[in-house]
């Protein structure tokens, strides 16, 4: 059983969240999508790439090597620092390439409410706070999913009931693994669906 939380856990690891979602809203049918060329959506992945996984992984493997963090798991709210304070930074700053470079702007408003989560979650780690960031990731992938259904008037049930039994499995891994407690587990998933939600009002 724990053999398969740790592998849920990777495979749905915050850091290839926006990743995952940007996928996701590239392949659904909203007319935006249609303006947009192969050239443009390969550099909206590229950015992904090298400003939201591979830098903060980079970091993540330095500050082990140097012992700042004891894992790359990244158990107690000290260590999260650091990684976290460094994503919140990249985040903004992607953020800014997006607006620049003429992103969709639904969507930049789907990825201005995720890097408000980031810099939540990384504010609260200054303060021995460890909401989940895993099911964070998920909560705003669910509500990234309600906005564009309600935005578009998309029918994405399946999906989304994919998505909710998704959500709950990773919730049980990683309860599992003893990553989170429950309330740590719900206030994480809380903000990261809230924080989409907002878009709605």
């Amino acid at each position: 059983m724990k053999r398969f939380a740790t592998f849920l856990s990777y495979l749905l690891h915050p850091i290839l969240s926006p990743l995952i979602s940007i996928y996701i809203l590239f392949h659904l049918p909203i007319y935006q999508n249609y303006r947009l060329s192969e050239e443009y959506f390969n550099f909206i992945y590229l950015v992904i790439l090298i400003n939201l996984i591979l830098i903060p992984l980079t970091v993540s493997f330095y500050l082990k090597d140097k012992g700042y963090i004891a894992s790359l798991k990244m158990e107690t709210t000290k260590e999260r620092r650091i990684p976290f304070l460094v994503s919140s930074v990249l985040y903004v700053i992607t953020f800014f390439v997006f607006q620049t470079i003429g992103f969709p702007e639904i969507y930049l408003q789907i990825f201005m409410a995720a890097t408000w989560v980031v810099l939540i979650l990384s504010v609260l780690s200054f303060f021995n706070v460890k909401w989940s960031a895993h099911l964070s990731a998920m909560g705003g992938l669910l509500g990234m999913l309600i906005v564009v259904t309600q935005t578009y008037n998309l029918n994405l049930t399946v999906i989304l009931i994919f998505f909710i039994l998704l959500s709950g499995a990773l919730a049980s891994a990683r309860l599992v693994l003893n990553a989170h407690t429950q309330k740590e587990l719900l206030f994480g998933f809380s903000l990261g669906l809230v924080a989409q939600l907002i878009l709605l009002i």
